[in-house]
């Protein structure tokens, strides 16, 4: 799901310093991310992966000095990037109805929007 970092320091009560507009499709480490993924850094130590990484945007301690970056700056970066993923990332639906391999006993009542997965028993 694609946020602006405006959008995500406002759902994630942080402090926003830079471009508020960057858009941010989703997470990841600072060696993998593009522009559009959300790193962390929650040590100065931290700061010469993140100026390595093509991400525009960071959740950041605020020791963390950092330049030609959106920062949302917080006490907890690593917590605050966890929640930031929740936002981010759309959990996949693991199934979806009951699926033709499973016994499902002919008394069973199955609920509203439950799933049954395959051999099932």
């Amino acid at each position: 799901m694609t946020r602006t970092a405006r959008e995500l320091a406002e759902a994630l009560k942080l402090q926003l310093e830079g471009d508020g507009s960057v858009e941010v499709h989703g997470v990841a480490s600072p060696e993998r991310a593009g522009p559009h993924d959300l790193i962390y850094a929650e040590s100065e130590k931290q700061a010469g992966r993140v100026a390595a990484s093509a991400a525009l945007c960071v959740v950041a301690s605020n020791e963390v000095r950092l330049a030609g970056r959106t920062i949302l700056r917080c006490a907890n970066p690593r917590t605050a990037f966890a929640r930031a993923a929740a936002i981010l990332v759309e959990r996949a639906l693991i199934a979806a109805g009951i699926h033709p391999t499973a016994i499902i006993a002919a008394t069973a009542q199955v609920g509203r929007g439950v799933a049954v997965g395959p051999h099932a028993a």
